[in-house]
């Protein structure tokens, strides 16, 4: 099998002609961009990464009840209501579980974890 030339495997990735060297315009969407506007373009996804595992270390200091009523909101997408109703709670109280857990977990990722943290009791 042949190898692609310089360029022609990104080329191909994102439906353009192949063209060679970071300088030829056409290699990217845009007719006046150059490869190298391209390269070295922070990913947005990187953040929500970065994000989650921030979040990760908040998350240890909940108990799992909380754990799970955030899962439950945030993740399998259930209204307060259904969640109450799975614990045998009220809506409000729900509500209540949820704020304080973000808060918690806010205070404990903040600035890379140079906030004080709370343990669950």
């Amino acid at each position: 099998m042949e190898q692609d030339a310089p360029g022609e495997f990104f080329a191909r990735r994102i439906g353009c002609h192949a063209q060679h060297g970071a300088d030829v315009p056409g290699l990217l969407p845009c007719e006046d961009a150059f490869l190298i506007d391209g390269l070295g373009v922070t990913e947005g996804a990187y953040d929500v990464v970065t994000d989650r595992e921030a979040a990760k270390a908040g998350l240890g200091y909940l108990s799992d009840r909380e754990r799970a009523i955030l899962y439950m909101r945030f993740f399998e997408d259930m209204t307060q209501s259904r969640i109450a109703e799975k614990f045998g709670i009220s809506q409000v109280h729900v509500s209540r579980i949820i704020r304080e857990s973000c808060r918690r977990v806010r205070d404990a990722t903040c600035d890379w974890g140079r906030c004080e943290k709370t343990r669950a009791a």
